[in-house]
C-alpha cells in the first residue's frame, strides 16, 4: 500500500513539474508594475519593471526571485523549443520539414526580450519547420513567427470589438524588441 502511495505521489510530483507555463495574468497588461507571475512579497527596494523584460523584472530583486518565478518559466519554455532540435525530416508526416536550428534559438533568444507584463507565449512548429511562439486569450490572439536567426514578424489579432489586427515584419531580435512589441501590443 505504501509503495503504491508513493508511485502515485512521484507520477504527480512529476507531472507538477513538467506541466506547461501559463501566465497568471488576467488579459494583457502592458507597462505594469505588477511581474508577470506573483513571485512573492515587494519591499521597497524593489526596482519597477515598467520598461524592463521578463527576465530583467524577474531578476531585478530577490522578492522577485522567490518559489514561483518567471525564470523558471522561462527555462521552461526555453528547453521546449530546444527539443525541437531533435526532429527529422518526415517528424510529422511524409513531407514534413525539420526547423532550422538557427530559428529555434532566435525564438529561445525572444524569451528574452519580452516585455514584462506580457503572458508568455506557447512553443509552436509547423510541419514545414516554421519554428515560432503563441499567445492567445479572451482578448488577443497572436504570433510571433521566426523569419531567420535576427527577425521576426509579429501578428496580433484584437478580439474584442472591431477585430483590429496589426502585423509587423523584421523585428530584431534583441535591445529594440520590447518597444516593438509593446507597440504592436498598444496598437491592437
Amino acid at each position: 500500500m505504501l509503495s503504491a502511495i508513493t508511485t502515485v505521489a512521484v507520477i504527480a510530483l512529476a507531472h507538477a513539474v513538467t506541466r506547461p507555463p501559463t501566465s497568471k495574468e488576467d488579459g494583457w497588461r502592458l507597462n505594469s508594475r505588477v511581474p508577470v507571475v506573483h513571485m512573492g512579497h515587494r519591499t521597497a527596494t524593489d526596482q519597477p519593471i515598467v520598461g524592463k523584460t521578463c527576465l530583467e523584472a524577474a531578476t531585478a530583486s530577490p522578492s522577485y526571485a522567490s518559489t514561483d518565478n518567471a525564470i523558471n518559466r522561462i527555462d521552461w519554455l526555453r528547453s521546449e523549443l530546444l527539443t525541437y532540435k531533435s526532429l527529422q525530416a518526415g517528424w510529422d508526416g511524409e513531407d514534413s520539414a525539420p526547423p532550422h536550428l538557427a530559428h529555434i534559438d532566435a525564438a529561445a533568444a525572444i524569451l528574452d526580450w519580452l516585455p514584462a507584463g506580457i503572458p508568455l507565449p506557447k512553443p509552436m512548429l509547423s510541419s514545414d519547420g516554421e519554428v515560432g511562439l503563441y499567445w492567445k486569450n479572451s482578448n488577443f490572439l497572436a504570433d510571433a513567427v521566426i523569419e531567420d536567426d535576427a527577425h521576426f514578424s509579429l501578428f496580433i489579432r484584437s478580439l474584442g470589438d472591431g477585430n483590429r489586427e496589426v502585423f509587423i515584419s523584421s523585428i530584431a531580435i534583441g535591445p529594440d524588441a520590447p518597444d516593438a512589441i509593446n507597440a504592436a501590443f498598444q496598437a491592437a
